[in-house]
C-alpha cells in the first residue's frame, strides 16, 4: 500500500507523485516530506486501526467482499484499454514463447523469474483459503461445499491473473512490468487516453486497489490468529483467545506494525514478495504437506503411488525454492 501511494525509486510513480506532477506540469522533488515512506507507513498502519479491531465474522466477511471489487477494476479496465489500443491499431504483438535471441542471452534468468512467478499463484490460492476459513465459522461444513469453493476460486484466479497479464502485454508490450500497477502511469496510458483521463485512469487503479488492501487486512488476520493459537495452545486456547478483545486486538496491532517497520525502510515489494513465496508459500505449498504425508504414512510400501507423489511434491517444493532466492539475488 506504501508502494501504491509512493512508488519506488527511480520513477516514483505511486498515486501521490503522479497526481503532483500532473498539476505542477513537470518533476517534483521525491525528498519533500510529504513524500516520505516513513510517515505513510505509519499513516497506513493508523489508518487500519479501525479494520483489525473487527471481531464479528459476519462485519469481516462483508468487509471482504466489499474488496473484491478492486480486481474485478483491474480486470475490467485492462480488457477495456486493451480494446482501446486495437481499435486504434496501437496493440502490441503478443509472442508467448520468446525468440531465440533472447532465449540465448538471458534463457537462466526467464527460467528463474518463471520459479519465482509461480508462488505468487499459489500464495492467492492461500488467500483463498483464507476467505474460506472465515466463510467456514459462518456456515455449516460440508466436504462438497469446500470443494466446490475452492474450485471455483482456483479457476476465478486463474482466469483473472491471465487476463491482466493478457490485456497488459497489448497495452504494453516488451514495457510490461511485473508489477501490474506500474503500467498504469499517465505517461504509460497517454498514448490510448486523453492526458486527464490518463491521470484519471491510473488514480482509479491504484485507488481501488488502495482500498482491496485495507479491506484485506481484517480478512488474513482473523485466522491468521485462529491458525495462531490452535498452534500454541491447542484448540481450547485458540478459542479462549479468540474470544478476549484485547489480545484479538492487540495480536492484531503487533502485525500490522510489523508491516509498517518493513514498509518504511523497503523500497521495493516486489523482491521481499518473491522472497516471500520462494521460501514460506513453497514450504507450506510443497515441503510441509509432503513431508507430513510422508511421516503419517509410512506403511505406503505397498502403494508406491502415493509415496512417489509425496517425492515429487518435495523435489519439486525444494527446486522452486532454489529458483526463487537465486532470482531475487540475479536481480
Amino acid at each position: 500500500m506504501t508502494d501504491v501511494i509512493l512508488g519506488a525509486p527511480p520513477d516514483y510513480t505511486g498515486l501521490l507523485p503522479e497526481i503532483l506532477r500532473h498539476r505542477k506540469g513537470g518533476s517534483i522533488d521525491e525528498s519533500i516530506w510529504y513524500l516520505q515512506r516513513p510517515l505513510w507507513a505509519l499513516i497506513i498502519a493508523l489508518l487500519s486501526m479501525p479494520g483489525i479491531s473487527i471481531k464479528s465474522l459476519d462485519q469481516i466477511s462483508w468487509v471482504s467482499s466489499a474488496g473484491n471489487s478492486a480486481v474485478f477494476f483491474m480486470t475490467v479496465s485492462g480488457a477495456v484499454l486493451a480494446g482501446l489500443a486495437a481499435s486504434k491499431d496501437k496493440a502490441c504483438d503478443v509472442n508467448i514463447w520468446p525468440s531465440s535471441e533472447i532465449l540465448g542471452v538471458h534463457g537462466a534468468r526467464l527460467v528463474l523469474k518463471s520459479a519465482a512467478a509461480f508462488p505468487v499463484l499459489i500464495s492467492t490460492v492461500f488467500n483463498q483459503h483464507s476467505i474460506l476459513s472465515v466463510a467456514g465459522q459462518l456456515h455449516p461444513y460440508t466436504q462438497r461445499r469446500l470443494d466446490v469453493s475452492t474450485s471455483t476460486a482456483a479457476g476465478t484466479i486463474l482466469v483473472t491473473k491471465l487476463g491482466i497479464g493478457f490485456s497488459n502485454v497489448l497495452l504494453f508490450g516488451s514495457k510490461t512490468k511485473s508489477d501490474v500497477l506500474l503500467n498504469y502511469t499517465r505517461h504509460s496510458l497517454s498514448s490510448f487516453l486523453h492526458p486527464e483521463a490518463a491521470i484519471a485512469m491510473a488514480t482509479a487503479v491504484k485507488i481501488a486497489f488502495l482500498l482491496n488492501g485495507a479491506f484485506s487486512f481484517p480478512l488474513y488476520l482473523w485466522p491468521l490468529q485462529s491458525n495462531l493459537w490452535a498452534a500454541l495452545h491447542g484448540e481450547d486456547g485458540a478459542n479462549h483467545r479468540m474470544n478476549r478483545r484485547i489480545i484479538f486486538t492487540l495480536t492484531n496491532y503487533a502485525v500490522v506494525a510489523a508491516c509498517a517497520a518493513i514498509a518504511a525502510v523497503v523500497h521495493d515489494v516486489q523482491k521481499p514478495l518473491a522472497l516471500l513465496g520462494a521460501t514460506v508459500v513453497g514450504y507450506l505449498a510443497f515441503i510441509a504437506p509432503a513431508l507430513l504425508a510422508l511421516r503419517k504414512n509410512s506403511h505406503w510400501d505397498s502403494r508406491r503411488g502415493p509415496q512417489t507423489a509425496a517425492w515429487g511434491m518435495l523435489v519439486l517444493g525444494g527446486l522452486q525454492a532454489i529458483a526463487g532466492i537465486l532470482s531475487v539475488l540475479v536481480e
